[in-house]
């Protein structure tokens, strides 16, 4: 299987979710960073909801960050990346 473009975000699809989230990403801490840590949140906290997109199972792609896009830093000094 062949993976088409739409897997890769382009300038013109970059520029429009920097209008819509005012040029920045959400805060670290609220961003997916860690399946174990996830995991255990969801099983635990009520109000830690997630849902699970297929990529996660077939696509290894989703967890690099080839472009080195920025997300920030975590409350702890980690980079989160």
């Amino acid at each position: 299987m062949e993976i088409s473009q739409h897997w890769c975000i382009d300038a013109d699809r970059i520029k429009k979710f920097q209008e819509i989230q005012g040029g920045k990403f959400d805060h670290a801490e609220r961003m997916f960073s860690d399946i174990a840590a996830t995991w255990n949140g969801v099983l635990m906290d009520m109000s830690d909801v997630k849902e699970l997109v297929p990529e996660l199972f077939y696509l290894p792609k989703v967890f690099t960050n080839e472009n080195s896009i920025g997300f920030g830093t975590t409350q702890l000094g980690g980079k989160l990346d």
